[in-house]
């Protein structure tokens, strides 16, 4: 029993989750020693943070400059958080940014804080980040925003989302406007929903810990900028960045917005604008349709009775695009279980409606050649209904959703006045358009695994996605019909409609299989963690116990022979908590076991003291220390058994 547990410690441990991150030149406290003697040397006045309550040890610590204010007239203070990993590569960047800073004299706080922590390839129970240990530390009756600064990225891109939250919309909204100035968004969206951010697979975790604090953050990647011009133009992003936020007279955190790209500059609709476009626009479609079914004669007349024959094809229509879409789903999911994340993303959906856009059309076809007491009129007044109970249901759910469906509303509307079916074809192009860089963003900007995840196994994305795309598939139904009533032959309708579903479904194999392949080349390869059994020679462990009174004081010296990237120390033992108190940090995940809470790229000497309960215990010193090859490490361990456990 007591191996086992053991053996779990070690698993969990092993198996730990690969981020993205890449450590070379110097880490650990020579890092921290070489950032803060950088921003000594250069007229700053560093001061240090340290990370955990370390004992006799000499771990690594976040590094702060602040910058007062003069005369504090802005209720805001502003947080640029750099990565220590990233200085060694860009010290005449920070250097030149943060002299701009101290010369700019605004009228709030800028404090510049270096963390510790944030970059790190692996991740293990109970880590520890530099952020997350200043946000403890602020003071929470004055009010911060945050802009935290990657400056070793493989893409220039923004990111705004975490925790169901969104950065502000004038923090993204400048963002945004800088990047598209200085010509570094390859990459920029076409617009941005606040909606987006309610979904879990869109979240960046540093944003996360700033949210959970309540503080305003945005997070801005420069590392992707060409080598000669880096120091230049993102010193100018942060600065005027810094400007920027000075001219924000209105600080508050709205969470219904929408920021679009127009004319070369990006645009904020804040929540009170979207109000006064919804609610007068969903007045005026009620009082349309009042106007339409119930008070004009003419029309009432003409409208009943050639919806009366026909109006049963838009529920069914959503509940066989139901039906086909848990079917359809549920099959790609066992046929293909190993397929990457972006395979089943794109897989599953073009499958889902590929085959629903066959089965609905041949429904179509069958209720045209069976039926023909409607013409294609009716179906426009059913798709004008449809539009608007779909747009009222979206805008419920999220303000912010509010252009897109009444863009989708609009068209529908115009659908209704237009005879030519050349136009309908237009139509129903444009009522896909709002929706592509919606879903683009969406997939860009999320976690693939968390997606692929959310879409194959969350139940409800087989019921909204039909809801979304059904008026796409009435449009379809109207330019159907059209072709019968012009054409008057059945085969011709037959055959116009194959060739429709072969174009619409060759573009979306050709856009899956683009899709997928690019993300997949972006996907970041986890490195090789072999078990050594060279533990017992690269680890040392040695204790010490002492009495005083009725105490004993247990010292722990551990001696790692090679440099590790992660170390973990876990004190295990049959029932009682095995530590009474410390002087270093240390957590409880579990009643009888203790984890010291220690940074990555620790000393190779580390000595811990702890109040020592009277049982047998088993100590055990476990770390991840680099391979002869790059992506390639090795994890050792070592135990100790004290007493008979």
């Amino acid at each position: 029993m007591k191996t086992r547990r053991i053996l779990c410690y070690i698993l969990i441990f092993l198996f730990c989750s690969i981020a993205s991150a890449q450590n070379k030149g110097p880490s650990g406290i020579e890092l921290c020693s070489e950032v803060h003697s950088f921003l000594k040397k250069n007229g700053f006045s560093p001061y240090s943070q340290s990370l955990v309550i370390s004992g006799e040890n000499t771990f690594p610590y976040n590094i702060i400059v602040t910058f007062p204010a003069e005369q504090n007239t802005s209720p805001e203070n502003l947080l640029l958080v750099f990565f220590q990993e990233d200085v060694p590569d860009n010290k005449e960047l920070i250097k030149q940014c943060l002299k701009e800073i101290r010369e700019g004299k605004y009228p709030f706080t800028v404090t510049a804080l270096f963390a510790y922590g944030e970059k790190q390839k692996f991740e293990k129970p109970d880590m520890i980040y530099g952020t997350r240990v200043y946000l403890e530390s602020l003071n929470t009756n004055l009010s911060y925003s945050a802009v935290i600064l990657d400056l070793k990225s493989e893409e220039n891109e923004i990111e705004t989302t975490a925790s169901g939250l969104s950065s502000p919309p004038l923090l993204i909204k400048n963002s945004l406007n800088l990047y598209k100035n200085y010509g570094i968004g390859d990459k920029l969206p076409v617009f941005i929903l606040s909606q987006s951010s309610s979904y879990k697979f869109i979240s960046s975790p540093i944003l996360g810990r700033f949210f959970d604090y309540e503080i305003p953050a945005i997070k801005l990647s420069l590392g992707a900028i060409p080598k000669e011009q880096k120091d230049k133009t993102a010193c100018d992003v942060i600065t005027d960045f810094v400007n920027l936020f000075s001219n924000i007279t209105d600080n508050s955190w709205e969470h219904h917005f929408l920021i679009i790209s127009l004319f070369g500059h990006y645009h904020l609709i804040s929540e009170r604008m979207i109000l006064r476009i919804v609610t007068p626009t969903i007045f005026i479609w009620i009082i349309f349709i009042f106007l339409l079914i119930f008070v004009n004669r003419r029309l009432k007349k003409h409208t009943w009775y050639t919806v009366g024959d026909i109006w049963w094809s838009v529920p069914l229509t959503y509940v066989v695009l139901v039906v086909v879409f848990f079917i359809s789903g549920y099959f790609y999911k066992n046929l293909f279980p190993h397929a990457s994340y972006a395979g089943k993303i794109y897989g599953q959906l073009i499958l889902q409606i590929i085959v629903s856009l066959f089965i609905i059309l041949s429904m179509y076809l069958l209720i045209l050649t069976r039926n023909f007491t409607f013409n294609e009129r009716s179906i426009d007044y059913l798709l004008v209904i449809s539009c608007f109970i779909n747009q009222s249901i979206f805008i419920l759910a999220d303000i912010s959703l509010s252009p897109i469906f009444i863009a989708i509303c609009l068209l529908s509307l115009l659908a209704l006045y237009v005879k030519n079916n050349y136009l309908h074809i237009a139509v129903f192009i444009l009522m896909i358009a709002p929706l592509i860089p919606y879903c683009h963003r969406m997939i860009t900007a999320s976690n693939l695994r968390e997606l692929s995840e959310f879409i194959t196994r969350n139940p409800k994305v087989n019921i909204v996605i039909p809801f979304v795309l059904y008026p796409v598939y009435i449009v379809l139904f109207r330019i159907i019909a059209s072709v019968r009533t012009n054409r008057q032959k059945i085969r011709f309708m037959a055959i116009s409609t194959a060739i429709a579903f072969m174009l619409v479904s060759t573009a979306l194999i050709l856009l899956g299989v683009f899709r997928t392949s690019s993300l997949n080349k972006q996907q970041i390869t986890q490195p090789d963690i072999s078990i050594s059994p060279l533990g017992n020679e690269l680890i040392e462990i040695s204790v010490n116990d002492n009495m005083i009174f009725e105490d004993t004081i247990r010292t722990l010296d551990i001696n790692l022979k090679e440099k590790c990237i992660l170390c973990d120390v876990l004190i295990t033992t049959e029932y009682l908590n095995p530590v009474l108190y410390s002087d270093n940090d240390y957590s409880n995940p579990s009643l009888n076991t203790v984890r010291f809470r220690i940074p990555d790229y620790p000393p190779e000497k580390m000595t811990f003291s702890y109040g020592a309960a009277k049982t047998p215990c088993r100590i055990t010193v476990s770390a991840v220390i680099e391979g002869t090859d790059d992506d390639n490490y090795y994890f050792i361990s070592k135990s100790l058994a004290i007493g008979d456990i």
